[in-house]
């Protein structure tokens, strides 16, 4: 399972799409849910999508704190 990590305002989110908003500037935008109890959880269980804009949030990239992730909220 691919998914990626953005770190924005001391919180971990799961990316779910890439998308548009004029309400920012540049408008580019993750929406994406918070990482909570485990990755299905977070996802299925959320209600709404949180916008981050890219400028604003740092996306983990580094692979030993993705599979640090995955081991602690894989399931």
């Amino acid at each position: 399972m691919n998914f990626r990590v953005v770190l924005w305002q001391s919180a971990i989110f799961i990316v779910l799409g890439i998308g548009y908003n004029k309400r920012f500037d540049p408008p580019d935008v993750f929406y994406a849910v918070p990482l909570k109890d485990s990755l299905v959880k977070s996802i299925i269980t959320n209600l709404e999508l949180t916008e981050i804009p890219f400028h604003e949030a740092t996306e983990i990239t580094d692979k030993s704190v993705i599979k640090a992730i995955w081991i602690l909220y894989g399931k």
